[in-house]
């Protein structure tokens, strides 16, 4: 399983980038080990989209909007990404997006431009719906287990979320050339 970071084109995406001054937008799931030799352009990625909420795609229909710009291998075995990937989709697939918590999100943006400071809750987060970091709540045991504490995934950006997790030894950094 591979933790992906990415940019596009899309206005959500610049706004972000800009808001946030961090070279990524978005946070995806690459599951590449739930089956026994899958080509790459095979590999299911996960996500939650502003258009679609939590979705599955394929990492060459991924490429097409996304430009990976950071990833993570999570060193887990195969059945322990398999338990992972079974339980992403009983607890996250068909979730909408939360469109008021990435609001807020962004609200919260233009006031740290301005000089204010964090808060340590985002108060319009709906618990039900998800934006792409609020996915790896998802895996809260298994960093916690390796002593790891995100704190509030709804004041996350995507940035942040890497720049939490690429230092810890539970990760690889995978390059991109393996990637493309």
């Amino acid at each position: 399983m591979i933790f992906l970071w990415s940019t596009s084109n899309r206005v959500g995406s610049r706004l972000i980038r800009w808001g946030r001054e961090t070279d990524c937008s978005h946070f995806a799931i690459a599951w590449d080990g739930i089956g026994k030799d899958i080509p790459q352009s095979h590999w299911l990625i996960t996500e939650s989209r502003l258009s679609t909420g939590v979705k599955a795609d394929w990492l060459s229909v991924f490429k097409k909007h996304n430009k990976i710009v950071h990833s993570l291998r999570v060193r887990v075995d195969q059945k322990t990404e398999r338990d992972y990937y079974c339980k992403y989709i009983r607890e996250m697939g068909g979730r909408q997006y939360d469109t008021s918590a990435i609001a807020f999100f962004g609200m919260l943006s233009l006031a740290e431009k301005i000089g204010f400071k964090e808060v340590a809750k985002n108060p319009w987060n709906s618990g039900q719906r998800v934006f792409c970091t609020e996915t790896a709540k998802l895996f809260d045991p298994l960093f916690k287990e390796n002593g790891i504490d995100l704190g509030q995934y709804s004041l996350l950006d995507p940035h942040e979320l890497y720049v939490k997790l690429v230092l810890q030894d539970l990760f690889k950094v995978v390059p991109l050339r393996d990637l493309s």
